[in-house]
This record gives structure tokens, C-alpha cells and sequence, in this order.
């Protein structure tokens, strides 16, 4: 298909004549007289007999805009879009515009240094974090390794679960299987009580002939034992009223639905994730902790986990160096927090602490008054003693905050919701 392009700076005068030209430097369509005109430049003006088609493009580079049919040429600072010369004095008009073979230059430089830049930082994220093709490898396998694990153990749960629920639907069975067989027993009880019943009416005819010694033996064991028998058998068949009650039963307490529920349920797959651990500088022998990060976040001092009712004393101390408050007054909680606590909650909700009030009374997690105002430059030492948590300011005699800590394990912790917090580990 051919298409009529028209002359860019036609369009800019709000006049429309047909492109006879096309600027190889800038890739304007121009008319004839505009093309004359922009020679001037030092720009190279091929003609092309006033007409472009789709595929044409005299720098072999920039498609053809869609609206206007000729090659774009500029860009749109402020919606950061490619534009043809047409767009730009219409649609653009009020906007930043630049031909992209006067930025072209300066746009090579400064992509050049970004992708320098990405490449140099992404290189060291990678080694920081060691995520070499070897390590990469190996997580995978891990991984991988893992997830099999964790099937063994769906297996196994799931297994028990089955042989349960196999050892229930045995012993239903066979509670049902008596039942059925006592019920049978009743049926064939009274079909042979049928039977003596007949035998007697026989023997019925024959008692005046008998003598006495065969007549008591009759009353006390034959005649005695059939009417003991169908005592018992009218009493059996009395609790269901009749025999068309005899196959009335049920099983109870058989819904599933409750428990299809429960084990649909059963087990979660999460990934767990870990503490944000001390970023340790080493410039003169400090430890430093220090984060940019306005929304809570507990971070792990130290490795080591403890239990409080060992009765032993362990502390740390911090010294505060910066602080920038953030959306939360709090700022710092200083103290121990239960070692499988979540990340995203208060040190106070999950453990014992000490809220850090920059310029004013600071408090206990549980609001309990320390009579100093803390502020930057301030020493905290976290002690654990003797099942109680206390805390010293600037080396004062330490203070009880809490006392029966519950029997948990803990670990040093801190909890940090500030634009910038700079903490010293002494």
C-alpha cells in the first residue's frame, strides 16, 4: 500500500501540502519548498517524487508513524515517547520535544554509564549475597532435596491419618458384624422355640399315660427349660416391639462432612522467613546496625539463643548514633524477643523491651517509666537476670522493666520503625 505523507513544517505554518522530500539526517518529510529551505542546515534532503510507502525509510532505522506515515524522528520528554515530526506540532505541541539525532549522542553516553552502573552493582550483589553459578547450583539442589523431604513427611502424617481411619472402619465393621449376628440369633432362637414348642404340644397327649417319675422329670427339666427360653425370646423380641422392628438399626455420629473439612485443612505449605541479621562494619572494630526503614522490623543481635529460667546474666549494649523518626513516635524498642517471632510485629507483642522516646520519657513495652528522656548519643545495656529483663542508661544503676518473664526462648533483639536508625553494638 502507498500512502501520502505530508510536509512536517507545513503542518507547523497550520498548512498541509504533500511530501515531495525526505531529510536523511532528522528523517523530516518535507516539501519542496521546505526542502530547499532545510538544505541549509547541512542536512542531506533526498527527493522521493511526493509519495512514501510503508516499508520506506531513508536511514533504515526508524519505523514510520502510524498516524502520519512518516519515519519517527523525535522524542517526547514528557510522556517518554518516540513521535514522529507531525506529532510534535500537534499532539506535542505544548510538550518537550527533541529530534533524536540532536540527543542521540547524549543518550549513548548516559545509557552507557547506567548500564555500568547496573552491571557493577548487580556484580556485587551477586558476590555479597555469593550467587555464583556453583551456588546457584547447589540451591537448587537444596531446594529440590528439601521439597522431597517435606513429601517424606506429608507421606508419613498422611499414612498414620490412613492406617487411623483403616483401624476405625476395621472395628465399625465388626461392631456391625455382632450386631448383625445377634440380631440373626434372636430369629433363629424363636424358629427353634417353634420347634420345642411343637415337640410339646406332643408330648401334651401322652402326659396322663405317663407316670410320676417321668412327669417330674418333664416339669422340672424339659418343661421348665422351654418356658425359660421363651421368657428370654419374648423379652428380646418385646424391645422391638415386633419382629418388622428387628433390622432397625443405624450408625451414629457418622458425619463426615466436619471431618473432610478438618483434613482439608491439614498442613500448610509456607516459607519461612528469617530474621534480617546485623549488617557488621568492621571500620575500627565496631559493630554497626543501621537501617532505613519506616515500618517495624525486628532485627536479631545475636546469635545466641537463651532461656531465661537458666538463671544465667547476659546483656549487650548499644549506643545510638542517628536517628531520624519516621510515622511512628516509638522509633527503637531495645530488648529480647522470642527467637520464632514474626518480622512484621512490635518487640513488645512478641517479646520484653524498652521503647526508645527520642527526647522524652522512654517506657517498657507494658508503660512502665524510665525517669531519663533518651536520646542520640545515649549508651542502653539489655540485661537478663535472674528471670527479670532491666535496663541501665548511660551506665545509671539498672532498672527492673520486667519481671517473671514467661518460659520462652529468647534472643537480643531490637525492633526499628525510622527513616534512618545508626545503632553501635559495644
Amino acid at each position: 500500500m502507498r500512502v501520502q505523507a505530508s510536509c512536517a513544517s507545513c503542518l507547523e505554518e497550520e498548512e498541509e501540502l504533500p511530501a515531495t522530500h525526505c531529510c536523511s539526517s532528522c528523517s523530516l518529510a518535507l516539501c519542496t519548498y521546505h526542502a530547499k529551505k532545510h538544505e541549509r542546515n547541512n542536512h542531506v534532503v533526498i527527493p522521493n517524487n511526493s509519495k512514501l510507502d510503508e516499508s520506506y525509510n531513508p536511514v533504515n532505522t526508524a519505523p514510520l508513524c502510524k498516524d502520519h506515515f512518516i519515519p519517527i524522528n523525535c522524542f517526547c520528554s514528557n510522556c517518554k515517547m518516540l513521535i514522529c515530526s507531525s506529532c510534535a506540532v500537534s499532539l506535542h505541541s505544548a510538550h518537550q520535544v527533541s529530534l533524536i539525532s540532536e540527543i542521540e549522542a547524549t543518550v549513548k553516553k548516559e545509557t552507557v554509564d547506567e548500564l555500568q552502573k547496573f552491571i557493577i552493582k548487580s556484580e556485587e550483589w551477586s558476590q555479597k549475597h555469593q550467587l555464583d553459578e556453583n551456588n546457584l547450583t547447589e540451591c537448587v539442589t537444596k531446594v529440590r532435596a528439601r521439597g522431597e523431604e517435606l513429601k517424606k513427611q506429608i507421606h508419613s502424617k498422611l499414612d498414620e491419618l490412613m492406617n487411623d481411619l483403616k483401624k476405625r472402619e476395621q472395628q465399625l465393621l465388626v461392631d456391625l458384624d455382632e450386631l448383625v449376628d445377634n440380631q440373626c440369633n434372636i430369629v433363629t432362637s424363636i424358629r427353634n422355640h417353634h420347634e420345642i414348642v411343637e415337640d410339646l404340644k406332643r408330648e401334651l397327649t401322652s402326659i396322663l399315660s405317663m407316670n410320676g417319675y417321668t412327669l417330674m422329670e418333664r416339669k422340672i427339666n424339659k418343661f421348665k427349660q422351654t418356658m425359660d427360653s421363651f421368657e428370654l425370646i419374648s423379652t428380646q423380641v418385646g424391645n422391638f416391639i415386633s419382629l418388622e422392628n428387628i433390622d432397625k438399626f443405624n450408625i451414629e455420629q457418622f458425619e463426615t462432612n466436619e471431618i473432610s473439612s478438618k483434613i482439608g485443612k491439614i498442613g500448610k505449605i509456607v516459607k519461612i522467613l528469617p530474621f534480617p541479621t546485623v549488617k557488621h562494619c568492621f571500620a575500627n572494630g565496631e559493630k554497626i546496625l543501621e537501617v532505613f526503614k519506616d515500618n517495624w522490623n525486628i532485627y536479631k543481635i545475636s546469635p545466641e539463643i537463651f532461656n531465661v529460667e537458666d538463671r544465667k546474666i547476659r546483656n549487650i549494649k548499644f549506643k545510638v548514633h542517628q536517628l531520624v523518626q519516621g510515622s511512628n513516635t516509638w522509633c527503637i524498642i531495645f530488648g529480647i524477643v522470642n527467637s520464632s517471632s514474626r518480622l512484621d510485629t512490635y518487640l513488645s507483642e512478641n517479646g520484653y523491651g524498652l521503647i526508645f522516646l527520642n527526647g522524652q520519657k522512654s517506657c517498657s513495652g507494658k508503660g512502665t517509666p524510665f525517669l531519663s528522656p533518651m536520646k542520640v548519643g545515649d549508651v542502653v545495656e539489655v540485661i537478663v537476670q535472674n528471670n527479670s529483663l532491666l535496663f541501665s542508661i548511660n551506665g545509671d544503676d539498672p532498672k527492673v522493666a520486667f519481671d517473671n518473664l514467661p518460659n520462652f526462648e529468647y534472643t537480643f533483639g531490637v525492633s526499628i520503625c525510622a527513616k534512618h536508625a545508626k545503632l553501635e553494638i559495644i
